[in-house]
């Protein structure tokens, strides 16, 4: 049986200026959810990134969006048995290095008919803001 998660996402750092909160099936991948997170905050999905599902930047459980490594393309969100109050990381553009924080508010069943859905939104991030008009 399938499950819907209950997610806040925001930019470390902006917890309280910027987040997105949304439903997600556990049918998902970990690719679908960088997707999903991307478009929540505008952001062009243009570059690579990692999932540190035990929350810990640059750790060994990383999963990368390259092959090689734990590829994300299969990794479906059910695989890591999330759990409230479980918190987990997207590192998205290493050059840029963004950390999306992740934490997980409910675990409910899933009717199997929504696979997303936007919830909450507050505040808004530039992803390349233009550094020369400061």
């Amino acid at each position: 049986m399938s499950e819907k998660l209950t997610l806040k996402v925001f930019p470390k750092g902006w917890g309280r200026e910027a987040y997105r909160v949304f439903e997600i099936s556990d049918t998902q991948t970990l690719e679908d959810l960088c997707y999903r997170i991307l478009a929540c905050f505008d952001f062009d999905a243009d570059h690579m990134y990692a999932f540190y599902m035990d929350n810990v930047p640059y750790s060994r459980t990383a999963a990368y969006s390259c092959d090689g490594f734990r590829s994300v393309s299969a990794a479906k969100l059910s695989w890591f048995h999330l759990l409230k109050g479980q918190k987990f990381i997207l590192h998205y553009d290493f050059g840029d290095d963004w950390m999306f924080m992740i934490n997980v508010q409910k675990v409910e069943p899933s009717d199997g008919k929504e696979k997303f859905k936007l919830i909450r939104s507050k505040g808004s991030v530039e992803q390349y803001p233009d550094w020369d008009e400061e």
